[in-house]
């Protein structure tokens, strides 16, 4: 079972779009701030990294739920503990979360179940959103840094047919 701990952060650099700036990470919305990587996922041409959350700004309410959102990579040297994700999350971002974050879902986490093992994720295979597992190793903790749209589909185009 994957220990690795995500932490998640937006980019407030909207001046450069080759690279993410450290200096300037922030956050926006109520933004999830930890959780426990579950996995990447690829589907529809797309990368979504899957992850419980373990730590949220406000009361912590949104601990336990799933967070899905797409991501990729910010360059190949850093894949293995740098993401760089689509700050604005897809309809298809927000229906796989919905789905896995039901408390039979939860439940069968807990258990031990890996997250496509759920009937969450089989409810998502009858909503034709097939997801398969990627191959993806993280060290323990794997930063995720929240662009803006256009910034993320031009990392997204500069490592298109590299790994994740």
């Amino acid at each position: 079972m994957n220990n690795t701990i995500a932490e998640f952060g937006f980019n407030t650099d909207l001046e450069h779009d080759g690279y993410t700036a450290w200096t300037h990470m922030g956050s926006k919305y109520n933004f999830n701030v930890k959780g426990k990587v579950l996995g990447v996922f690829s589907g529809n041409d797309k990368n979504f990294l899957l992850s419980q959350v373990t730590s949220s700004f406000g009361d912590d309410c949104m601990v336990g739920t799933i967070d899905a959102r797409e991501v990729t990579i910010e360059s190949e040297e850093n894949s293995s503990y740098i993401l760089i994700s689509n700050n604005e999350p897809s309809e298809e971002c927000m229906t796989i979360s919905r789905k896995l974050s039901g408390k039979d879902t939860r439940e069968e986490l807990s258990a031990g179940k890996l997250i496509e093992q759920t009937k969450g994720f089989e409810s998502l295979a009858r909503l034709d959103i097939q997801l398969e597992r990627q191959n993806v190793q993280f060290r323990e903790k794997v930063i995720v840094c929240g662009v803006e749209p256009t910034k993320f589909e031009s990392f997204k185009n500069a490592t298109m047919g590299k790994t994740i």
